[in-house]
């Protein structure tokens, strides 16, 4: 425990906020601390033992509550202790005009700004499950007040009373990183939510699509006369993630190199990426118009990304008319498990290509090993394609990938 001090009002007025909540246990009434916030706020906490564990409880903020005033509120919490009851009962600070800023929807508002700054595409879906399921029931009122159980009884509810499924855990992250937030902003004492169980299990997605089925939506695609059409097809031929080839520009393009080099900032790892375009995928690229703006996929010409993927997937759901349930995602899953299985990929190529942590993958061999294995990832995705468009003309030929880098070579295409 951190050396008792002496705390008087001239130390509190002239004490520093640092980069972390430092507490100042008081040497004069045992169990009373200040908490000072990076933010500046200084608090009081008093703590005590309960069923043979620490309880911290909050016990105001100053100068509202005093220094003499926190310590009779701890001694009288360690009397009540003695007489039995719970210290909770009496640990009651004076109450502070409510403040219209720290209300669970004005954190939220914040929350979704310092998500959008940090680029998170799904923020605002995220964000309106708050206003589906959350701001009715506690919106309004005072983060701080907000309790563990409040937020149970909720995600119960909402599974057992609404029915929802996974939505239930959606909401929970959700709340938990506005919670988060709160806490590193000081206008919490304690995480509500920690090590918070989620209340619905959820199995692995048990879409994997065939090879068949990425033909059907592949011809699909090649029907579609729209920018859909040929995003699509450049998802299954580099099994990127949508947002990234939706966020295409064309200054990111070396098409005489054939390679896309894809900055940290548009990764979800945060890591540079280069990634070989097959020829199949640059004739897909080249047919674009090329616009006077940034984006190679825009309706807006280049001046805004592509966003129509709700529309390309009802699209190609009604051309391609699978018998499954599929999403853009399970194009990925499946064309790297066809990698694997049917073009002997190697595990740590699909990794590469699937762009999965390094250490993850390589453990500490990653510190030293800096290749990108470009070469390696070329042959994998032109395997591929040569798989994928033989059996979009017919041709039922599984062509392994150690002799599809012979064919490659022989075409003068390396990557």
């Amino acid at each position: 425990m951190k050396n008792t001090i002496r705390l008087t009002d001239r130390f509190i007025r002239s004490v520093k906020p640092a980069a972390k909540v430092i507490d100042y246990p008081d040497k004069i009434q045992t169990g009373l601390s200040l908490r000072v916030w990076p933010s500046g706020k200084n608090t009081w906490s008093v703590r005590y033992w309960r069923a043979g564990k620490s309880v911290r409880t909050a016990a105001g903020q100053w100068p509202e509550v005093t220094l003499a005033e926190a310590r009779e509120i701890a001694a009288e919490a360690r009397r009540a202790k003695r007489r039995g009851q719970d210290p909770r009962e009496v640990i009651k600070p004076p109450e502070v005009e409510a403040d219209e800023n720290r209300t669970l929807k004005s954190v939220a508002s914040e929350w979704l700004t310092d998500q959008r700054a940090r680029r998170r595409r799904s923020a605002a879906l995220r964000y309106r499950l708050l206003e589906l399921h959350v701001f009715d029931r506690f919106g309004d009122k005072a983060i701080e007040d907000i309790t563990r159980t409040d937020i149970a009884d909720l995600l119960v509810s909402l599974r057992d009373q609404k029915g929802l499924g996974s939505q239930v855990n959606r909401v929970h992250t959700v709340l938990s990183g506005i919670f988060t937030l709160a806490l590193n902003k000081g206008l919490l004492e304690a995480h509500p939510m920690a090590r918070m169980p989620r209340w619905v299990e959820e199995s692995e997605r048990g879409t994997l699509l065939t090879l068949d089925e990425l033909v059907s939506l592949w011809r699909a695609a090649e029907g579609v006369r729209s920018i859909s059409g040929g995003i699509v097809r450049l998802l299954i031929l580099l099994v990127c993630r949508r947002e990234e080839v939706a966020g295409m520009r064309w200054v990111e393009l070396d098409l005489e190199d054939a390679k896309w080099k894809l900055p940290g900032q548009r990764t979800k790892s945060k890591r540079d990426r280069t990634i070989p375009l097959s020829p199949t995928a640059l004739q897909i690229i080249q047919a674009q118009p090329r616009g006077r703006g940034a984006y190679v996929f825009s309706a807006t010409g280049g001046k805004k990304p592509f966003a129509g993927w709700r529309r390309a997937a009802e699209l190609l759901r009604k051309e391609a008319a699978l018998s499954v349930d599929w999403t853009f995602h399970d194009i990925r899953r499946a064309v790297v498990t066809i990698m694997g299985d049917d073009l002997r990929v190697s595990e740590e190529t699909v990794a590469r290509i699937l762009d999965h942590s390094e250490r993850a993958r390589r453990g500490v061999t990653a510190t030293y090993d800096k290749s990108k294995r470009i070469a390696t990832v070329a042959d994998a995705l032109s395997a591929w394609e040569r798989l994928l468009l033989g059996a979009v003309k017919g041709s039922d030929n599984v062509v392994s990938l150690p002799t599809e880098r012979s064919k490659v070579e022989a075409a003068g295409w390396t990557g």
